[in-house]
């Protein structure tokens, strides 16, 4: 277990520097590892598992192997939906996590209504009252609004992409006077509303909404 773990956080280095095939073969050798152990004795190892799985489908969606990226997720959201519902609060958040980036590659194959799905699901855990207060889940809310805005978006429902981005920027605007490490979605957001705007003709307000974005020091 202790190995595996290991594997697992040595995965993200190598991608942190765009070196994702050494990061996959360390994430897939963890997955091995942890599906062995999940084998024989699932309550111990299963969440491990998932987050392995979910770090799998993240490293191969950003290889551009969207397939892959799905089944891997789609294998952590199993595991992850099964531990949410004996025990919500302690996994409910890392079900979210993991519906979050299935909706990824769903988008990237051109899966809208799934990936709309999982997106609204995200928000549906979020708002749960076990959930909602702690100012990470305030943004883990405006990030899945951001996701269901790009995936609205791909599928020309563009008053509803300009909904969702009023209500993610008023909540990344509340935390990144403490959190600017948040600038940076902030300002996606306001790129998503400015280009959507764009697409509905509203030049002044797409202008507008560019203008709006917020100076990133860390850049």
């Amino acid at each position: 277990m202790v190995l595996a773990g290991s594997l697992n956080n040595l995965s993200l280095r190598p991608a942190d520097v765009q070196r994702h095939d050494e990061a996959l073969a360390v994430t897939r050798k963890a997955v091995e590892i942890l599906r062995r152990l999940a084998a024989g004795a699932p309550a111990r190892h299963e969440p491990a598992l998932a987050a392995a799985l979910s770090d799998l489908g993240s490293h191969l969606a950003a290889t551009g192997d969207y397939r892959d990226a799905l089944t891997a997720e789609e294998e952590a959201v199993r595991i992850r939906r099964h531990l949410a519902a004996a025990g919500p609060a302690v996994h409910d958040s890392h079900l979210a996590t993991s519906l979050h980036n299935l909706g990824h590659p769903l988008g990237s194959l051109r899966q809208f209504a799934e990936g709309y799905a999982a997106g609204f699901e995200v928000l549906t855990i979020h708002h749960r009252p076990a959930t909602v207060g702690p100012a990470r889940h305030i943004a883990d809310v405006a990030c899945a609004l951001l996701l269901l805005a790009r995936l609205l978006g791909a599928t020309g429902h563009l008053p509803e992409v300009l909904e969702a981005m009023e209500e993610a920027e008023a909540l990344y605007r509340s935390l990144v006077a403490a959190r600017p490490s948040l600038i940076p979605e902030l300002n996606a957001v306001l790129g998503v509303r400015a280009k959507a705007l764009d697409v509905m003709g509203r030049r002044q307000e797409a202008a507008e909404a560019r203008r709006r974005k917020v100076p990133d020091s860390s850049r």
